[in-house]
């Protein structure tokens, strides 16, 4: 899925009050971090936190037409560390193992990724 039409599903089910989309998960993508995050472990659930900062940190810099620095980067890896990872873990979209700095795809985020029609 292209992420012009993520952002789209996305959108219209909030409009819509789509309730196959809990509302848990829904303020966890009010933040472009967050939106992108699931964008990214939708594809590949499972990685390291350094891999998903240089995805969110890459992708936030092609959109507004910049390039990353290593200050983006830790800046993204910071967000995603104290506050996307601990709120998509407790949805239980994905495992986030804080010591190891390690991801991996929990139950729901199948259910949710269908949602949103995302797809691996």
């Amino acid at each position: 899925m292209d992420w012009h039409r993520f952002e789209t599903t996305i959108a219209r089910q909030q409009l819509a009050g789509d309730e196959s989309m809990p509302s848990d998960v829904f303020e966890i993508l009010s933040t472009e971090d967050a939106r992108y995050a699931v964008y990214a472990l939708a594809h590949d659930p499972n990685r390291t936190l350094s891999q998903l900062a240089d995805f969110v940190a890459g992708f936030t810099a092609m959109r507004s037409g910049t390039i990353a620095t290593p200050a983006d980067h830790e800046n993204v890896r910071i967000r995603l560390h104290h506050a996307v990872l601990p709120k998509l873990d407790a949805t239980g979209y994905v495992t986030y193992d804080r010591s190891n700095q390690t991801i991996e795809a929990a139950p729901r985020q199948e259910t949710v990724n269908a949602a949103l029609g995302l797809r691996g």
